[in-house]
């Protein structure tokens, strides 16, 4: 029976109805399948969350507890503030040694010593802003980075412990103490506990009031010690030379000196092993002259003790890198070569004038590497006019003019000239890591002239090279006059070698 209107339109209302009525609980049920869905997923989310990180939040939860419970124990300070130092340390896996706690602004930097291959991963830094009884402290998880040049030994690395800014800070706010320790060894409370120095820190400040070229007299407080030195300055030029061990070439370190001051440095720093007494009255003579008042040259002479035998060459890894960060915020640029090396601009007077001139054409690069030639030292060249003062003053730079005919390329026995800013890490003949690229500095504007002792390359021809002596000569003469008189009966330690009949011939005899 066909249905009437009304009854069709009954029909469609309730079919209408029902499909509205599945439609409402299908959203409904969807709705909910999705929540569950993405709860599920957050759940499964958290359980797959990287373990290391739940390890790192554990591991501190429980090195804070442990120091609450703890912290009325007496503490022994391993490190004296004043007394740079390799300091030997256990409990905290392959790290053998540390040395001094450097504030960087946002983080704090401590040099160690360690094997090259093994990674750690287990090392906190307790970080004290008040004193070490009280419960002002931060838990941060250590970085361990290896420096490069390790030449399988033992390696000096560095540890960073982060800083994170305080609310209602401005800036970040430099610890007092940093202490080291090992997750998976709490019972030995502390392996180490080191002031922070350089809090004082703050380049943007210091900048602003720019170069200096005395010493300030206003007084600041140094470090955690509470020991009171004048106001750091800013410097253009800081050179930083590697440690010496059992050294007696006053000549050598008079003449390095002088032409650095001649060449723009302002702050000179030498890192001392052990020195013979005519070295250490010269270093006496300088650093006392600068106490007084009545030098612009900067002598700054860090004890560097004997670093373990493993690591290459008495830590010079270790001393450049201590170097760079302590020196770096109070430099413009920072100068890193040898006590037998110089850094010379040859269509610049000064460095000054040749950075400035290879920023202009280059700008924002981090580092500047000069090539090196080598200056033998088995024979005297002395320069025309100078033969005299290179024997009374035992001058390398008066009496060698012959160098290898060879030109060492980039990276190989270079050495560098860095804006700190741009530099984060050094190898010793090349920037390791940094935010800009190295400009390698053309050979007619500026070479590295190595005076060495003995020849790296035998049977090497010889070329005529007097450059050094023609530009610096004269006033070269003239200061070494005026600090030889001053160190009367000082013993000099190198004088140069005889002269030669043929001083082109090699280095060598020719093998028949």
């Amino acid at each position: 029976m066909a249905l009437q209107p009304i009854q069709r339109l009954h029909v469609i209302l309730y079919a209408a109805g029902v499909l509205s009525t599945c439609l409402f609980f299908i959203a409904v049920y969807s709705r909910s399948g999705l929540k569950t869905l993405q709860e599920s997923a957050l759940n499964t989310k958290r359980i797959v969350r990287p373990y290391q990180e739940d390890q790192k939040a554990q591991a501190i939860r429980r090195l804070r507890n442990f120091y609450l419970t703890n912290i009325s124990d007496s503490v022994r300070l391993e490190l004296a503030a004043d007394r740079v130092a390799w300091q030997p340390v256990s409990g905290l896996g392959s790290i053998t040694f540390v040395h001094a706690a450097l504030w960087l602004g946002n983080n704090v930097r401590i040099l160690v010593v360690k094997p090259p291959k093994v990674a750690e991963t287990s090392i906190f830094c307790v970080l004290w802003y008040t004193t070490i009884h009280d419960s002002n402290f931060t838990i941060v998880k250590a970085h361990v980075v290896n420096l490069p040049d390790h030449h399988q030994k033992d390696t000096c690395a560095y540890i960073k412990c982060p800083v994170k800014q305080i609310k209602k800070k401005k800036k970040n706010v430099a610890p007092l103490y940093v202490g080291l320790t090992n997750a998976n060894n709490l019972t030995a409370h502390y392996s180490v506990l080191i002031p922070v120095e350089n809090r004082e820190m703050d380049p943007d400040k210091f900048f602003k009031e720019g170069i200096s070229i005395r010493q300030s007299s206003q007084k600041v407080s140094s470090n955690a010690s509470g020991k009171v030195l004048n106001k750091p300055r800013v410097v253009e030029f800081t050179v930083c030379m590697p440690a010496v061990f059992q050294y007696s070439n006053a000549a050598q370190l008079v003449e390095k000196l002088e032409m650095v001051r001649l060449l723009g440095a302002g702050r000179v720093v030498l890192y001392k092993t052990s020195v013979k007494p005519n070295v250490e009255t010269v270093l006496r003579l300088y650093t006392s002259e600068w106490a007084a008042g009545r030098e612009t040259l900067e002598l700054v002479v860090h004890s560097w003790r004997q670093p373990p035998p493993k690591v290459h060459y008495r830590g010079q890894l270790g001393a450049v890198d201590d170097c760079l960060h302590r020196y770096g915020w109070l430099s413009r640029y920072m100068v890193f070569d040898d006590l037998d090396e110089l850094i010379i601009p040859l269509r610049h007077a000064n460095w000054s004038q040749l950075i400035a001139e290879r920023e202009r054409l280059h700008p924002g690069r981090a580092a500047f590497m000069f090539r090196c030639s080598v200056m033998n030292a088995d024979h005297s060249s002395p320069a025309d006019g100078f033969r005299q003062d290179a024997i009374r003053y035992g001058s390398s730079v008066l009496s060698l003019t012959q160098r290898d005919d060879f030109i060492f390329p980039p990276a190989d026995r270079s050495k560098l000239i860095v804006d700190p800013r741009r530099t984060n890490d050094l190898a010793v003949h090349y920037m390791y890591r940094g935010t800009k690229i190295t400009d390698v500095i053309p050979v007619d504007q500026g070479l590295l002239y190595h005076y060495r002792g003995r020849p790296i390359r035998l049977c090497l021809p010889q070329v005529s090279d007097n450059r050094v002596a023609t530009i610096f000569g004269e006033r070269l003469s003239a200061r070494l006059k005026a600090i030889w008189s001053r160190l009367k009966g000082v013993a000099l330690g190198w004088l140069p070698p005889p002269e030669r009949a043929n001083s082109h011939t090699p280095s060598c005899k020719h093998q028949s």
